[in-house]
């Protein structure tokens, strides 16, 4: 082999690395976008995870509100009905 030829295949290699190399790092910059896309949707779901929660306790504190009321209720209509 001679050397121009050698050399030509080393221009080629390494034009072969250069590309490999892009293709890379144009993946690494993929995946930290889909890294950050996921970890947004992750913060999504936390947050609505959150709200159901806060629904939640909301709607038993007010059913334990109305359960109180009722039950108060039902005792002054006891008191009413053992006066009458």
């Amino acid at each position: 082999m001679s050397f121009a030829v050698f050399l030509e295949r080393l221009v080629e290699r390494s034009a072969q690395l250069d590309r490999a190399q892009a293709a890379i790092e144009a993946l690494d910059v993929g995946l930290k976008f889909e890294a950050r896309t996921l970890a947004k949707r992750r913060a999504d779901l936390d947050m609505r995870e959150v709200i159901i929660k806060m629904r939640e306790d909301s709607f038993f504190a007010r059913e334990a509100k109305f359960a109180n009321r009722l039950r108060r209720f039902n005792e002054v209509l006891d008191d009413f009905n053992d006066a009458a």
